[in-house]
């Protein structure tokens, strides 16, 4: 099952973007069935990367058809080796175009990727001038469950 993962964030960045948008996330990716993240971060830009959980880290189940799920996986993985979008940090006080597939931040790669795939998580995230963690961690199409681990059975939400 592909989860959201929300974690702290660690160093300046992480701090500004926690201050700015009160909330105790500063970082968003997507945890793969394989345990790998795909996610957008400074170091790494959009890469797929092992990431260590520490007691702030916790994991949301995405309510939707597996089809949009694995559409935005797609998407994602297609946007692989784009760099991190540093914009969105000095942004945060100012209006700007989160849309430029250019370079992501993490949340606006998460955000993307499911509206890309016709099943945005944050509604009317076209109007937004950016896309926060704590944006995805206020949507009605994620519930919070307990961290993953391999007796975690797979299964699709029960969504028409």
């Amino acid at each position: 099952m592909v989860l959201l993962r929300f974690s702290r964030g660690s160093g300046l960045a992480g701090w500004i973007v926690r201050t700015a948008t009160w909330s105790s996330f500063s970082h968003v990716g997507f945890k793969l069935e394989d345990g790998f993240v795909l996610d957008a971060t400074p170091e790494h830009g959009v890469a797929i990367r092992m990431a260590e959980d520490d007691e702030t880290t916790q994991y949301f189940q995405i309510l939707a058809p597996t089809k949009y799920i694995n559409d935005a996986i797609s998407y994602a993985r297609l946007q692989l080796g784009k760099p991190y979008d540093w914009t969105a940090i000095y942004g945060m006080a100012i209006r700007r175009d989160w849309w430029d597939d250019r370079s992501y931040f993490c949340s606006e790669l998460c955000e993307a990727a499911f509206s890309h795939a016709h099943y945005p998580l944050v509604r009317d995230s076209k109007k937004f001038d950016r896309i926060t963690p704590r944006d995805l961690l206020l949507s009605t199409r994620i519930k919070q469950i307990i961290p993953p681990d391999d007796d975690i059975v797979s299964e699709d939400p029960d969504i028409t």
